[in-house]
């Protein structure tokens, strides 16, 4: 059950920059999705961060360290892009080998993304 975390700026920060503008982008909701992800119980925690790009929402997906809050291993994707992560072939397939590596079908990591995302 992915549960929805307070941001927090010095903790929650995407260290991503908007190619567009050249402005650092601004986390605008953390979801804590580690329930959902049969392979990450015990491995650490899964964050989705959401951001806000001149280009549109980006989520960042965090998969920590145990015993480290936040700081792990970090991809990003659009998220109003995310359906031709679900035609990509298998060798290039970056969505599908993340969804695989936390437990998840990539239509259900895609739609998990898709509820959660801001409008």
């Amino acid at each position: 059950m992915a549960t929805i975390v307070k941001v927090n700026k010095r903790v929650h920060k995407s260290n991503l920059i908007d190619s567009d503008t050249g402005a650092e982008c601004k986390t605008e909701k953390v979801v804590d999705i580690t329930a959902d992800c049969s392979e990450a119980r015990g491995q650490g925690r899964v964050f989705l961060l959401f951001i806000r790009a001149k280009r549109g929402r980006i989520v960042q997906i965090v998969r920590s360290n145990p015993g480290e809050a936040f700081k792990g291993m970090r991809i990003h994707f659009l998220v109003d892009e995310l359906e031709g992560e679900m035609h990509v072939a298998s060798r290039d397939d970056t969505f599908g080998f993340w969804a695989w590596r936390l437990g998840l079908a990539k239509q259900e990591f895609r739609a998990l993304i898709e509820a959660n995302a801001p409008a």
